[in-house]
């Protein structure tokens, strides 16, 4: 049986003032993951919420752990109930708390580079992003590409995963998004 995994992801993002939103000079942190699931996709970092976290405790937790870097504050921009299915199975279930969380240009240029234990960091400016898993793609994009400044977001979505040797492919099936701030059921 498959269990529902909760997660706390972070959206890192230098020159980042949410008050005024994304102006282009952004650079944004991404992990190159190295392990299943979305082995060989780059996607924010973050990790599982352990028993007794919070959810930004296990956010401070595991980007100390991937990055090496101490986060005092983070904004919560996006709850995503998603599900990852191979051949029509349920692979995965997972409950993602999505967490933007500006960073100081100085303290960026520490983790240039990176390798950590799910894989290699690497800051992107916003405008010239990789390949990133499709989901954390999307969130980035309604998160904080049509909203400024960013609202809270909840969406029902389901990616599709076919194997591959490098990484595998990903489709994104469903995305289901609701403005918390236009209320649910709408």
């Amino acid at each position: 049986m498959v269990k529902i995994i909760m997660v706390s992801t972070a959206i890192l993002l230098t020159n980042y003032d949410h008050s005024r939103g994304l102006t282009g000079n952004e650079e944004l942190l991404l992990i190159k993951r190295e392990n299943i699931p979305y082995r060989g996709w780059w996607a924010f970092p973050g990790g599982k919420v352990e028993p007794g976290e919070t959810g930004f405790q296990a956010l401070q937790r595991e980007i100390w752990e991937e990055t090496g870097l101490k986060i005092q504050h983070g904004t919560l921009c996006t709850i995503l109930n998603e599900r990852l299915l191979e051949n029509h199975k349920l692979l995965y279930h997972f409950l993602l708390q999505y967490w933007i969380v500006p960073v100081n240009d100085s303290i960026a240029k520490q983790v240039q580079h990176k390798h950590s234990k799910e894989g290699v960091l690497t800051w992107y400016p916003i405008n010239h992003l990789p390949e990133i898993v499709p989901s954390d793609y999307q969130v980035f994009n309604d998160c904080l590409l049509k909203n400024k400044p960013p609202c809270l977001n909840y969406v029902e979505g389901t990616l599709v995963q076919s194997p591959g040797k490098e990484k595998e492919d990903l489709t994104l099936t469903q995305w289901d998004i609701q403005n918390t701030q236009e209320g649910f059921g709408k």
